[in-house]
């Protein structure tokens, strides 16, 4: 979605020749672009503005899970097809239990990075490196459910079960299903609210989301997919890859971890044995299409973070084989900086200082932008650059946290005519829950006159009496 915000912050960006060469190299193609002087929020309008010259999908590389949060909120001001693809969150070797919101929050961001496009995925450094399952695995464990189709019950609860959801007679929690009558209910891991599929005999009536607590149904969907609640579905074949990758590279018996995979299927920390279920690893390079922008934030603090996170795993080995816990060595799941770096082609850099960072660079621009400060409470030294700002010419943006602040500070601020936009102009789910309902509306007025139309012409005789002797007098 391009927001009216973005519309107009990119028509000033036009105006700029250092942002004309970075689009002009970003269009021939002329990889690696470095730019450096990028600060704040500008990162996120310029990142936003380079996507819509490619239709592929897009990697942002960010230092740390906070810099991810932290942009993920300004690049929502621009776009809604943005997505956070989260790390595990727990030390490597502790392991995190096997109904955790986690796993479904991963296959849902790789899913989408599979079959959509111009999806703008943002990865902290420590999720960047994490290895993944063959993505020609993922890809086809889906299953779309769609408003007017057919539907096979049986078929649909078998999936449901393979995908790894629990059936119960009342949906409360994530990674459950219930199918009562002509109703059936399920909730997806990481999913806000539970899903709603009301059908008629064979064919789907309605999909929407409700909550489970109240099961009061919000908006409507016309259609849904079904993925996965976990990244690996422990099938025999993917045992049994496991189990001989594990005798390769493993020091001890792991007969133990295969055993209980075998006979429960799941067990406490077996996302790190994920990407050793196939015969070569893969990283999230590999989801994505070889000409689709990598963009890194900070390539010198990740490449020094990459070299800490490198000692922090080898220690946490050491204390797991002291330990004699049978475990992979951290460079068996995981991949280098350095060699993911040199597997991106359409590299883009965004270095924190301003020395060049990369010297096979096919274009280096420098934008001149201030650091963010802070006036301390005092509204008179705002209003003080406000008005240097304006007396100079610019065109001021001011962003808030919240609607009531913005509008605090459009009182504030009310002798310089500050006007607030509000979110459904901005973008976000807002503006795109009002656009649904506007193109819902206008599709059923056209089915409905369509109806109609269809009906009169099918119909035999005159649309009114005929003339009697008293009218034709």
């Amino acid at each position: 979605m391009v927001s009216l915000l973005e519309n107009r912050i990119l028509s000033l960006l036009n105006k700029s020749s250092e942002y004309n060469k970075v689009s002009t190299g970003f269009l021939e193609r002329s990889f690696p672009i470095e730019i450096t002087g990028v600060r704040g929020g500008f990162s996120s309008f310029l990142i936003s503005s380079l996507n819509r010259y490619t239709k592929e999908n897009s990697l942002v590389i960010v230092p740390t899970e906070q810099d991810a949060i932290s942009l993920y909120n300004d690049l929502k001001l621009v776009t809604d097809k943005v997505q956070i693809m989260p790390w595990w969150g727990t030390m490597l070797y502790k392991g995190i239990s096997p109904g955790a919101q986690v796993f479904g929050r991963r296959v849902e961001c790789l899913n989408k990075v599979l079959n959509e496009k111009k999806v703008t995925t943002i990865l902290s450094l420590r999720s960047f490196l994490t290895n993944l399952p063959d993505p020609n695995y993922l890809k086809p464990l889906k299953e779309t459910l769609t408003v007017g189709s057919d539907i096979d019950l049986y078929n649909i609860g078998q999936v449901l079960s393979t995908f790894g959801y629990n059936k119960v007679p009342r949906v409360t929690i994530h990674g459950e299903f219930a199918l009562r009558g002509e109703v059936l209910d399920f909730y997806p891991p990481g999913a806000d609210e539970a899903i709603r599929v009301v059908f008629e005999f064979d064919e789907i009536e309605e999909i929407k989301y409700f909550n489970p607590t109240t099961q009061i149904s919000t908006d409507k969907l016309k259609e849904i997919t079904i993925t996965p609640t976990k990244e690996i579905l422990w099938s025999d074949e993917r045992i049994n890859t496991l189990e001989e990758r594990l005798k390769k590279i493993v020091k001890g018996d792991s007969s133990a971890v295969i055993e209980g995979l075998r006979t429960y299927r799941e067990f406490r920390g077996e996302e790190l044995f994920y990407p050793l279920s196939f015969s070569e690893n893969f990283t999230i390079l590999d989801y994505m299409e070889s000409n689709s922008p990598i963009f890194y934030i900070n390539p010198e603090s990740l490449e020094a973070r990459s070299e800490v996170l490198d000692k922090e795993y080898l220690e946490l080995y050491t204390k797991a084989l002291a330990s004699k816990i049978v475990v992979p060595s951290h460079r068996e799941v995981m991949s280098t900086f350095k060699e993911l770096y040199e597997k991106s082609e359409s590299k883009i850099l965004l270095p924190g200082l301003k020395q060049q960072y990369d010297y096979t660079s096919q274009v280096n621009i420098d934008f001149v932008c201030e650091s963010g400060r802070s006036f301390f409470g005092n509204v008179n030294y705002l209003k003080e650059e406000l008005a240097m700002y304006k007396s100079n010419g610019y065109r001021v943006f001011i962003f808030a946290e919240s609607n009531s602040q913005g509008e605090r500070i459009s009182h504030m601020l009310k002798d310089f005519d500050v006007k607030v936009i509000t979110e459904g102009l901005i973008g976000g789910k807002s503006w795109a829950k009002k656009k649904s309902r506007v193109r819902k509306s206008v599709e059923d007025l056209a089915d409905m006159l369509i109806k109609l139309y269809a009906t009169r012409e099918k119909a035999v005789g005159f649309s009114f009496p005929k003339d009697d002797d008293f009218q034709l007098g």
